[in-house]
């Protein structure tokens, strides 16, 4: 399974507990001069094939890291909501996949979630920052 095939099962899986507006961005997408007041970004960090044991099906494990942004006129709250609507979708979720990989699993872990939000200061608006950290396996 590629990248981008597990980005796009994990953004279907997560894209219900979006709000409308909320601008979803991922590796290779830029930022328009205009962007939204709150954004998430999905990335693979991470994708390893362990030593295929003879009795195992081949698996992959993957890290995913999904950074949610917000700026004024959105709250610090509505990112914090943002990330944690996330979090709970993601929360041991086994996600069916389709396609070539149609009857295989997508598992996840327990999610992580850290506030790295930037307060604003004379020169600088603020940005509100929440990170989702989750380790998964996904059929190979």
């Amino acid at each position: 399974m590629t990248p981008p095939a597990l980005l796009h099962a994990l953004i279907h899986h997560c894209r219900p507990v979006i709000p409308d507006g909320t601008t979803i961005l991922q590796p290779g997408d830029a930022l328009t001069i205009t962007p939204s007041a709150a954004w998430a970004e999905f990335w693979i960090d991470r994708i390893s094939t362990p030593i295929a044991r003879r009795v195992a099906s081949v698996s992959i494990d993957f890290n995913l890291t999904i950074n949610c942004f917000g700026r004024p006129p959105t709250s610090s709250h509505g990112v914090s909501q943002l990330a944690e609507q996330i979090r709970l979708r993601l929360c041991q979720a086994t996600l069916t996949l389709s396609g070539d990989h149609a009857g295989g699993y997508l598992k996840l872990a327990e999610p992580e979630c850290r506030d790295l939000s930037r307060p604003a200061t004379a020169k600088a608006v603020g940005l509100w920052h929440w990170l989702i950290a989750v380790r998964g396996t996904a059929p190979g």
